[in-house]
């Protein structure tokens, strides 16, 4: 597996348009993704059946980040001027998980549900896992 991976609920639309311009501002392509009900996410463990799908999680170097650090660790990687949004990690993180977790709870509603996961073009089957 190549990391680092971005694991996104591939029912939401929220999610998917993250994606998008995690993609379209990823210059290195450094990232790969795949959806927590991917197959990846079962085997690695960062996703459990029980668990509801309300969260980005990033898989790098054996480092597992949820919500706002995952956030974080994204945008400083994407670099100039997305890493300037890194200023808000100086807060703490129950302001920063605690805005994600409003987001989070409201998406499907705020930003709607998809029925099947993104479906890449083909030049970008690469940097996604099952």
């Amino acid at each position: 597996m190549l990391d680092p991976v971005l694991f996104y609920d591939g029912e939401c639309n929220l999610c998917h348009w993250a994606v998008r311009r995690v993609i379209r501002f990823d210059r290195k392509a450094l990232f790969r993704f795949s959806p927590l009900q991917g197959e990846l996410a079962r085997e690695i463990g960062v996703a459990k059946p029980e668990e509801p799908m309300n969260t980005v999680l990033l898989y790098h170097q054996g480092v597992v980040y949820a919500k706002s650090r995952a956030v974080f660790k994204v945008l400083q990687s994407l670099g100039f001027p997305y890493n300037i949004l890194c200023i808000f990690k100086v807060l703490p993180l129950f302001v920063t998980d605690g805005l994600y977790n409003v987001v989070a709870r409201n998406r499907h509603r705020w930003f709607g549900k998809k029925e099947a996961c993104l479906i890449p073009e083909p030049a970008l089957m690469e940097r996604f896992l099952p």
